[in-house]
């Protein structure tokens, strides 16, 4: 059986139909913030995206093993295949080459993630990003058994609370995540061409939505103006100092 992350994707979303809206519980539903907080914070905006697509963070690190955890629940893809579109994009923003670019794909088929890599991409590069990407022990365990830890987490939230578990403390938060990539990728991205700032989306990701700033600073892990809200930034920064004295 081939899995599919979109499969599980358009799962999330039927379990948050229903169980958000029949089991309503204000105490989950701020666990749930909580774990988007992690999910998307150390998961995918500290961990995947600053850390490891823009190499500012060694893998072998503590720090970096809690990272890919959570990046591996928000159901986005393997590590590897994450890094790989991610430094694709950076190479060629907003080009042809541009795996998930509104200019290539359109807006909807960003936002949904319907997009694809673009078949002109050289397979020697993609080939050449895979192989460097591979040689890391850590990301390819992480790679290896990344159904295995969504499995046994599903199995432990379902033995410990059944589908309003699940609900609350997997698929809403995995949810919100990929909206809030979705959200960088379909609006600082324009259909113009444009990379943009845009201050009300930094907020819901945590400080995602200062792209253009990123853009033009890719490792840079921290900015430092106030309408940036740029809380990963400010996490990543004192973790660094704190759990791997950087």
């Amino acid at each position: 059986m081939n899995l599919n992350v979109r499969h599980f994707q358009a799962f999330n979303l039927l379990i948050v139909g229903l169980v958000i809206p029949l089991a309503f519980n204000w105490k989950y539903l701020v666990v749930s913030v909580v774990l988007y907080v992690l999910f998307l914070g150390l998961g995918i905006n500290i961990g995947l995206h600053r850390g490891f697509s823009h190499s500012t963070l060694e893998t072998n690190t503590l720090l970096a093993k809690v990272c890919l955890f959570f990046s591996v629940l928000c159901c986005m893809g393997k590590p590897t295949d994450w890094i790989l579109v991610h430094r694709l994009h950076h190479q060629h923003a907003d080009s042809p080459l541009d795996p998930h670019s509104p200019l290539r794909t359109g807006i909807w088929s960003v936002f949904f993630n319907t997009w694809s890599l673009p078949k002109e991409i050289p397979i020697r590069q993609i080939v050449s990003l895979r192989k460097k990407l591979r040689e890391d022990f850590i990301l390819t365990f992480f790679d290896r058994y990344y159904w295995v830890l969504i499995f046994f987490y599903i199995a432990v939230l379902t033995l410990s609370g059944g589908l309003v578990f699940v609900g609350y403390f997997w698929s809403l938060p995995a949810l919100l995540a990929l909206l809030a990539t979705s959200l960088v990728n379909s609006v600082c991205h324009n259909s113009k061409g444009e990379i943009v700032d845009h201050p009300i989306i930094s907020f819901f990701t945590l400080g995602e939505g200062f792209h253009r700033s990123h853009h033009l600073s890719p490792k840079k892990i921290f900015f430092s103006d106030w309408k940036a809200f740029d809380f990963s930034g400010v996490v990543f920064k004192f973790l660094k100092k704190v759990i791997c004295g950087t």
